[in-house]
């Protein structure tokens, strides 16, 4: 049996309130919604992202929907929570 691979060390973000970068025009279910844009690298802990929105990274985007909900943890992960 293999070593276990090491736990990488948590660390915590900066706190404070992210502001969102942008506007763009996406589509939601066909239909023509103006959603905000975030940058993840600015994301801080304990922001609550306004929805919808695009939040984009260097390896991905997330859309997140008009239906959920979303914040930034101390460590700064993305928590998103549908609300229907």
């Amino acid at each position: 049996m293999g070593r276990p691979v090491e736990k990488l060390p948590q660390r915590k973000i900066a706190a404070g309130k992210t502001r969102p970068h942008g506007k763009v025009t996406a589509y939601f279910n066909g239909r023509k919604v103006n959603v905000v844009l975030y940058r993840r690298d600015e994301l801080l802990a304990g922001t609550k992202l306004q929805t919808p929105c695009i939040v984009t990274e260097y390896s991905a985007t997330t859309l997140i929907d008009v239906d959920s909900k979303a914040r930034i943890d101390g460590f700064g992960n993305l928590l998103i929570e549908m609300l229907v």
